[in-house]
């Protein structure tokens, strides 16, 4: 995914249209909710530096940033919204 997002935000560009992408960990939904309860859950909730599973506008604000005018001059780009996961992996 990340080198589909340069290739795109490359080949796009020149039409200023810009490609990003956003990674996120486990939001707190109710489609989640299973996976939240499943045995698993403390385990990769442990590893998560900031200890608690995302909320829904944690992840949207990021993704309303780069739609917004403020990060017109982002592309290519890749933000991890995760609480710190990929840090340990």
């Amino acid at each position: 995914v990340l080198g589909l997002t340069m290739s795109a935000a490359r080949e796009w560009g020149r039409h200023q249209i810009r490609v990003n992408t956003v990674g996120f960990g486990v939001v707190e939904t109710p489609m989640t909710e299973v996976i939240r309860s499943e045995k698993f859950a403390d385990t990769y909730k442990a590893q998560i530096p900031l200890g608690r599973w995302a909320q829904a506008d944690e992840v949207a604000r990021p993704v309303c940033f780069l739609l917004s005018g403020a990060a017109s001059y982002i592309n290519g780009q890749h933000i991890s919204v995760n609480g710190g996961y990929t840090i340990g992996m």
